[in-house]
């Protein structure tokens, strides 16, 4: 199994380590920096027959494109079950339509309200998510300015998730 997304920089993934770490020892919840590194989903996961197909595409589609900034600003969650770093980005459709969309087949995605973040907390009861709200409201707001430069493919291994390969962008 496989998904793509954006492998984020030495510098949030630092701060993703320290945070999940931090939420999953004060709130006892599973520490996702040990399942997963820190990225922003572009492609939920998929199964594929060739790997090249999926490849492929990515060729295509970077030599096409420009780097862009990303912006990490503060937190945000999905019901009370996930929390995780809100991402911006300037123009917003355009971005979703070139690096979701763009993938063809494999940027398809569950539904219409794709919100770009970086999930630091998963599968919280109301409880525990009131109380890692709480906290995270008591702490200095992240911000960090990202370079989209990358879509990277992570391969489920059994137990987590690894970088499979990354495809750097070409158009820059």
């Amino acid at each position: 199994m496989y998904f793509a997304g954006y492998l984020g920089s030495a510098q949030i993934e630092k701060y993703y380590k320290d945070i999940t770490t931090e939420l999953a020892r004060t709130f006892d919840i599973e520490n996702l920096s040990k399942r997963v590194p820190a990225h922003i989903t572009l492609r939920y996961p998929f199964e594929i027959e060739s790997y090249s197909d999926i490849q492929n595409k990515i060729i295509q589609l970077l030599p096409r494109q420009k780097t862009q900034h990303l912006f990490i600003d503060g937190f945000g969650h999905f019901g009370d079950e996930t929390i995780y770093l809100n991402v911006k980005v300037d123009n917003h459709e355009m971005f979703i339509k070139k690096y979701v969309r763009g993938l063809g087949e494999y940027g398809k995605f569950q539904n219409d309200g794709f919100t770009l973040h970086v999930s630091i907390a998963r599968g919280l009861s109301s409880e525990t998510f009131e109380k890692a709200w709480f906290y995270l409201m008591t702490i200095p707001k992240p911000y960090y300015d990202l370079t989209f430069d990358n879509i990277t493919i992570f391969e489920f291994d059994g137990d987590s998730w690894k970088v499979n390969k990354s495809y750097p962008m070409t158009g820059i």
